[in-house]
């Protein structure tokens, strides 16, 4: 919790600072490579729940809807038959995924 103090009646106001993160805006559908440093913050008396997005496009992100939960073979109307693989390379990644998502994880093969 940082505190800042203003000029006025308000004085003493607290706020919930979210520790700041660098992200890549390509990796959120952006079509640039761009990084950037966002600090988030809210009044305390609001009470707000937050964190950040998770990614939509990073190699995690395609590698979850293709192999953890099948939604992009799915979405692309591959048939389970006609699906490639997965490659070897990515094995030990996509295992570390299907744990950290128990919960979306199921048969893509």
């Amino acid at each position: 919790m940082e505190k800042y103090h203003t000029k006025g009646s308000w004085s003493g106001l607290e706020y919930n600072v979210i520790p700041p993160r660098l992200l890549n805006a390509a990796n959120y559908g952006v079509p640039r490579r761009r990084e950037r440093v966002f600090f988030v913050g809210f009044r305390s008396d609001l009470g707000v729940e937050w964190s950040f997005p998770e990614e939509t496009h990073s190699l995690d992100s395609l590698l979850v809807r293709q192999w953890v939960t099948g939604e992009y073979w799915e979405h692309h109307e591959v048939a389970k038959k006609d699906r490639p693989k997965m490659p070897a390379r990515f094995a030990a990644r996509v295992k570390e995924l299907k744990s950290s998502r128990p919960r979306l994880a199921k048969s893509c093969s």
